[in-house]
């Protein structure tokens, strides 16, 4: 009998298809995050701090004070992700929108939709301008680096002392000494006492 009411249940109850809404009517829903103040861990290279967030948002001001990147790096753009470096490289080689590997910025260094106690990483992005100054003084770096290298093979790792006798002590050394055969005489007219 149970089958016998539930068939009358159904054919008493009509549904229009008028009342239940297409999917197209229907607005998205707004996400709501509920866990927007509070900190963040923020990791760049080996440092991981604290910072605040407010309404889900911090600044690169707020970052920077902290690791003072615009220090080392003058004039650079700071970017925060949800993905660490491993994860990031791979998809920037599947060539993910740079929307979806960094956290968005409205405007430019002004981070939103972070959520407290969540963990971000912090990339570099560094000015076009001090990145050439800084391979030019590599360069630099570099050359006179060879240079050193140049001069260090040629040394049998002797030091060169140069002539003591003139300061009043006879050399020990024939060929950093200036006048070998009269070292006693030159020393001892610069004050050496003698033996």
């Amino acid at each position: 009998t149970s089958t016998e009411s539930t068939n009358n249940i159904d054919s008493n109850v009509s549904i229009s298809k008028d009342i239940i809404p297409s999917v197209d009517d229907v607005s998205p829903v707004p996400l709501v995050i509920v866990n927007n103040n509070g900190l963040v861990k923020l990791i760049y290279e080996t440092y991981d701090e604290l910072f605040p967030i407010t309404d889900g948002s911090t600044t690169h001001e707020n970052i920077d004070e902290v690791y003072a990147l615009s220090f080392v790096m003058p004039n650079c753009r700071i970017h925060l992700s949800k993905y660490d470096p491993k994860q990031k490289r791979q998809l920037e080689i599947e060539l993910k929108p740079l929307n979806e590997i960094y956290i968005e910025e409205n405007p430019t260094g002004v981070y939103h939709g972070l959520i407290a106690d969540e963990v971000y990483y912090v990339y570099i992005e560094q000015d076009s301008i001090q990145l050439e100054l800084e391979k030019e003084n590599n360069a630099k770096v570099i050359e006179i680096l060879k240079n050193d290298e140049e001069i260090i093979k040629k040394d049998d790792g002797r030091v060169i002392e140069s002539c003591s006798c003139i300061y009043g002590n006879p050399c020990v050394d024939e060929y950093g000494c200036k006048d070998w055969n009269n070292r006693y005489a030159i020393a001892k007219a610069n004050g050496w006492k003698g033996f």
